[in-house]
């Protein structure tokens, strides 16, 4: 199993990144039960797993994005045969301004595992930082408070 993750918070109003990673998971690998005051955005790059989320289970596929909203607890399992490679972001929505979509458990977006894979590849803080900013145009965090 590899992990990394990189933790940073610039207080952003609104969209506000608080830390991102990958996992390279071990077949079967669990994350059991967790409540967290934050949203949650894995991207599988490879492999397959399940997600449990409100008494449902959902599967979830290579190129496929899940969601975890923030104040529910939430499991998620590697395939025992196939096990997932993810890419990671928690994040706080300060404004309340997501799109509907992020109610959607599993989704596939156009593009996201390229967006992904550019923040997986920041290795230390100063490059998640760099990162963030890079995003702050587009529209996806507003600027520091």
């Amino acid at each position: 199993m590899k992990k990394t993750d990189v933790f940073i918070n610039e207080k952003h109003a609104g969209f506000n990144p608080l830390q991102f990673g990958y996992h390279d998971c071990d077949p079967g690998y669990k994350v059991d039960y967790v409540f967290r005051p934050f949203w949650l955005i894995h991207y599988v790059v490879s492999g397959s797993g399940s997600l449990e989320l409100n008494g449902n289970t959902y599967p979830v596929e290579a190129g496929s994005m899940f969601i975890v909203p923030p104040f529910e607890y939430s499991a998620y399992q590697a395939d025992k045969k196939n096990p997932w490679s993810y890419i990671w972001i928690g994040f706080e929505d300060n404004l309340n301004q997501l799109p509907d979509l992020f109610h959607t458990p599993v989704l596939q977006v156009s593009g996201a595992g390229a967006l992904f894979t550019e923040m997986r590849n920041c290795k230390n803080l100063e490059e998640g930082r760099h990162f963030v900013r890079k995003l702050s145009p587009f529209g996806f965090c507003s600027q520091p408070e």
